[in-house]
């Protein structure tokens, strides 16, 4: 196991943890511990798909219309000598 060492943490937080540390009956460790893994589970840990967030950011509920260009023809392959 490792050690983290939290800086600049708010006396306020503090108190907060501590509360919440006794109603589980645990330690201010073991409680922080608890959130941390609790926050961090593999399922709600996802990375989002490129194409997703494009058209989060970009959709056309957000005012952006891309024209699609028509397909057309494949150029000839060229010659080898």
């Amino acid at each position: 196991m490792t050690s983290l060492l939290i800086r600049k943490f708010s006396p306020e937080l503090k108190a907060r943890l501590h509360l919440r540390a006794a109603k589980h009956q645990r330690s201010l460790e073991a409680e922080a511990r608890a959130i941390l893994a609790e926050a961090l589970t593999g399922a709600d840990v996802i990375e989002p798909h490129f194409a997703d967030v494009m058209a989060q950011l970009f959709g056309s509920e957000h005012g952006v219309e891309l024209a699609i260009p028509a397909r057309t023809e494949a150029r000839p392959l060229p010659e080898l000598p």
